[in-house]
């Protein structure tokens, strides 16, 4: 900005007095065309260094390039706060939103919108609450997402799903997870969930089901949340009880004592011997199905294995447990495929 021209005053006063970070810039070359739009992301600083322009702000801009300006008779002033009353507030309004989204980087600010939109539609979905996705995009477009299209933002829900799959939070059933969103992308919408109160709460929530209880923990941890990292949890001294009814399998014990045997005190996944001896001095080994009961597997030598803990917890959580157990078929020649 230059302070030399006449009225310069009262717009340097707003340039570094009323401006304030989180504002929207629209940058013009003379009456006839807007050459960037982007976000103030800086205070007002004076920069003696510079010749010319001294009073200085830093924009992220999410725009650049040239769109003429089809009503230049609506002049104004080098800065001026445009708001709704204002006479180029709705021509402006227009041309911002009909820029070309692909050029142009979401803002925090327009994250922080959609984040919040997306947790609020996950809340009334888990509460059983109908909503109607596309009256929530129509907000979005009439408020904070006032540039962007309905196509782009309903996209940008689905990259939010794509972080939720990945830090192994709930996500929302009709924004099916978008593949191969860019490192950048995530990246900052993991940060926006991350200061979001509500995930890490709802992880924090005791649980008597133990796989629940694994993943509120594994969120926990790809949070990284400094209050997690830092500070040690309470805790409960007295435990709540849950009593369940769940499905259990009769097992032939046959089964069991003959592949114990077959194996001789060493596990059949990684070949090393059992970690240590049961109280009757047997090697301690535990009984695998690789096609689990649960779904539908037989209860039959071909289809069990006699392996130590640590193979056993790869073969249900490991992230290569599909290639550990197609390694575990390889090596025992006895095993069988069951569809």
């Amino acid at each position: 900005m230059r302070p030399d021209k006449p009225g310069s005053a009262n717009q340097c006063w707003d340039f570094a007095k009323e401006m304030a970070i989180g504002d929207k810039i629209i940058a013009r070359k003379g009456i006839g065309k807007i050459v960037g739009f982007g976000e103030v992301i800086s205070p007002y600083q004076f920069d003696e260094t510079l010749d010319r322009y001294k009073n200085v702000r830093k924009i992220k801009w999410e725009w650049k390039g040239e769109k003429n300006w089809e009503q230049p008779q609506l002049q104004f002033d080098t800065v001026v706060k445009l708001q709704e009353h204002h006479d180029s507030y709705k021509p402006l309004h227009k041309l911002i939103r009909s820029l070309p989204t692909s050029t142009r980087d979401w803002s925090e600010t327009e994250l922080e919108a959609s984040v919040d939109a997306y947790l609020k539609m996950l809340k009334w979905e888990t509460e059983g609450t109908k909503y109607v996705k596309s009256k929530i995009n129509a907000e979005l477009r009439d408020g904070p997402l006032s540039s962007r299209t309905k196509g782009s933002v309903e996209f940008r829900m689905q990259n939010i799903s794509a972080v939720m799959q990945e830090l192994g939070i709930t996500w929302i059933k009709g924004y099916k997870p978008a593949a191969n969103v860019g490192e950048k992308v995530k990246a900052n919408i993991k940060n926006v969930i991350i200061r979001r109160d509500e995930i890490s709460q709802e992880a924090s929530k005791p649980s008597a089901d133990y796989d629940e209880y694994r993943r509120r923990s594994d969120v926990l941890r790809k949070l990284r949340s400094s209050k997690f990292s830092k500070s040690k949890p309470q805790g409960n001294r007295e435990p709540k009880a849950n009593t369940i009814t769940s499905k259990q399998y009769y097992r032939d014990p046959k089964v069991r004592a003959w592949v114990l045997e077959l194996s001789n005190g060493d596990c059949e996944a990684c070949g090393e011997a059992a970690p240590f001896s049961s109280e009757d001095g047997s090697a301690f080994l535990e009984i695998h199905h690789m096609k689990r009961l649960a779904d539908d597997g037989p209860d039959v030598v071909e289809n069990a294995v006699a392996i130590c803990p640590n193979c056993h917890r790869r073969l249900h959580y490991s992230a290569d447990r599909s290639e550990f157990a197609d390694r575990v078929f390889e090596n025992v020649g006895r095993l069988k495929m069951f569809k």
